[in-house]
This record gives C-alpha cells, structure tokens and sequence, in this order.
C-alpha cells in the first residue's frame, strides 16, 4: 500500500492519525482537509467553556510538511479517486481516511437560524464565549449526555439554566434521575417537552416550549442527538471490522464509525475525545504496517456508567438552599442562591437591545398564574425591542 495518503476530518481522530504518521514516516505525503481554518477539542470545550488547545491548522500543517485544504466537501468518488469540492477544485487521491466525526441531527426549529443559536456539531468558541459573557438566560435541549454536560458548565459559571428534553431514555441506562440531579444544582428542567420557537428578531430573545411557556434565553444550544458524517460519497460504503471498509484505498477512523451516538450506551462515549484519539493512532500505526487492524472500544458496566455520571456532576455543586415552586403544569420553579442580577446589554451583528434583568423573581412567580395565550406570554417574557427609547436610554456597563 502506498503511503500517500488524504484526510477528510481535522478533529480528534483526524489530528492524531497525522501526528503519529508523520512522527513515524517523514516521507509520506499527507493532505489533510477540513473546512474550519483551525483545530479545537470540542469536548473538552463543552466541559469547561474554555479553549484549552486551539491549533492554527495552516500554520501546523506547514511545520509538519503536510499540505493544509481549507475546505467543505460536497462529495466524494471511491473509484475514481476523487474529491468534490464545493467552492474549489476538485482533486485526487491515492488513499482516503475518512474521519469527519459526527454531525448532530437537524430539527428544523422555527427560529433556529437566529444569531445565539447553535447545534453542538457547529459551536464555534468565539461566538459563543462573547454571547456567555452577555447573556443570563441560557436554553440548552437534550437529546445525549454531552448536553448534560454542557448544561453543568454552564450552571458553573453562574447562568440561569433551563434544560429542555421530549426524551431522556439516554440516560434510563445509568438507573440514575437526570430530573433530580439538574434540579439539585438548580437547573430548570422540562421533561416531556420540546421547543416549539425560538423568538426574536436577528437574535434570540426567548424560547416557547410546548406545552407552552416562554421564558427569557439569549442563547440556545441544540444537543439533537448524532449520527455518522459519512454521507460523502458516490458509492456504497460499508464498515468492515475496526478501520476497514468495502474499498481497499478508503479506510475510517473516530466517531464516524458509529451509527449513532449513544452517550450512556455500551461505548467510552462519556470520554469520547481519548477514544478518538486513540483510534487515530491505532489507525496510523496499522496503516504503517505495525500492527493489526484490530481497534476495541472499552466497554464499562453500570457501576462504572454510573461513577463516571456522578463524577461529571461534582463539577457543579448541589445548592443546598433552594426555593422551589410547582407551576400550573407540574413543572418545579426553582430561585438558585447565586443568580445574575443587574442590567445587561447585548449585542451582536447590527441588532442590540438593552434591557433589564432586575425582574427575575417577579417573573418566576408569574409561573403561579394561570396561563395566557401564546402571545400575552411572548410579551410578558420578551426582553424589549430596540427602539428609540432604548437608544436614547445610557449605556450601563
């Protein structure tokens, strides 16, 4: 086998099948595609909210003596060896590593293209940390435990948290209560609903939930569940053991291997960034000839499920003192001991609106009354509209 060879995929799997090949063979020719200009652990990201490595993909690529294709994909031809871009040319390959990871699953909310809302597959760190630092009120819908999680780290840096979820069978698995365990931390959580709109103008404002409530949320974040981002090619694709599949020149690497994700299930899902990672080194030192094709996924049992949950939780502290309400649905209200206070303003692109936060409380026990039509609540919940008042309004900083 030629040691020529293209990667489709600058994650986790994508980065470590490169390093551990150029570290092992200074001349093979390597191209790597992606279409972000750099590199970040996305995991990492959602459990702490911070960058802890951001690689200028360009700028490594050139130290590594490997050829950098800023690019998206449109598709790609097994046997005739090519790759179909779709902003720029098209071209050839010997060898094709597929490790493009998972995209999350489209909803098609109404509303979701509104600035401050993201899938998990498309956070981008800049964005969203410049919003976090604006924004109090923070949506977070689950379909997966990564939203779990991002939920956490959210509460841990002092947001107003309101999980959304129509299913929580992920988690049925651990024989632990999700619902206990967010509201312990003072997370709002609404089972057996969905988001019906995401409200505002260019930007989020509020978010409608059916049975219908609304509430503030100047971001939302879209945890849909996963599949498999293989949906690249011209031909059948079938995986064929650990890295191999029906075509001799492509072989797959990471979480693209999965059919879904499943972040509770049988998988290390709960750590999936090591377990790419490995798979991408695994995957380098097989395409080198070294060792076998063989790659396990380690399996845990319930009690380890259940470790690792409980562990993930510590990370943001049970408020011991809460004052919790049941509205007219059932649903728990819960008034955290640290909450954001104060005015806010927020901005982004050209729209921006100021507005108070200092009605928190008030509005919580609203929750208590009987419930309004779609639009009396929109009004009640919506934070105002830029207009003339507003910009004549100071600044407060």
């Amino acid at each position: 086998m030629s040691k020529d060879v293209t990667v489709i995929g600058a994650g986790n799997a994508g980065i470590s099948f490169v390093r551990r090949l150029r570290e092992k063979d200074s001349s093979a020719k390597i191209v790597l595609i992606d279409k972000n200009s750099f590199y970040y652990d996305k995991h990492a990201f959602i459990n702490s909210l911070q960058i802890k490595e951001k690689m200028d993909l360009d700028s490594w690529c050139l130290q590594n003596n490997v050829t950098f294709i800023n690019g998206t994909v449109d598709k790609v031809s097994v046997r005739k060896s090519k790759i179909y871009f779709k902003k720029r040319e098209l071209i050839s390959f010997k060898n094709l590593v597929l490790a493009s990871g998972l995209v999350s699953k489209k909803l098609s909310l109404k509303g979701e293209n509104k600035e401050g809302t993201f899938y998990l597959d498309n956070i981008d760190p800049g964005p969203v940390l410049k919003l976090l630092k604006l924004s109090p009120d923070v949506t977070v819908y689950i379909k997966t435990f990564i939203g779990c999680k991002l939920a956490l780290s959210l509460k841990a840096i002092g947001k107003e948290v309101r999980v959304v979820s129509d299913n929580n069978d992920f988690f049925n698995d651990s024989q632990i209560s999700l619902g206990a365990l967010l509201e312990e931390r003072g997370i709002l959580f609404y089972d057996n609903t969905f988001i019906s709109e995401i409200i505002g103008e260019s930007m989020v404002k509020a978010v409608k939930i059916n049975p219908l409530k609304v509430f503030p949320s100047q971001l939302v974040f879209i945890d849909s569940g996963f599949s498999a981002n293989s949906d690249l090619f011209e031909e059948e694709v079938e995986l064929r053991g650990s890295f191999k599949t029906n075509h001799e020149n492509l072989l797959m690497a990471g979480s693209v291997t999965r059919d879904e994700l499943d972040l509770i299930g049988n998988t290390t899902g709960l750590n999936d960034s090591q377990e790419s990672k490995r798979a991408g080194i695994c995957l380098a030192d097989f395409f080198l000839a070294e060792k076998s094709a063989d790659f396990t996924r380690i399996l845990l049992n319930l009690e380890q499920k259940r470790d690792i949950i409980k562990e993930i939780f510590k990370k943001c502290p049970v408020i011991k003192e809460v004052n919790s309400q049941i509205d007219e649905s059932g649903t728990p209200v819960f008034q955290a001991e640290q909450e954001v206070r104060g005015q806010f303003r927020l901005e982004a692109s050209q729209d921006s609106f100021t507005g108070p936060d200092t009605q928190r409380e008030e509005k919580k026990q609203q929750s208590n009354n009987e419930d309004k039509d779609a639009s009396d609540s929109q009004d009640k919940y919506l934070l105002p509209e830029k207009d003339n008042e507003l910009q004549d309004k100071k600044e407060v900083l």
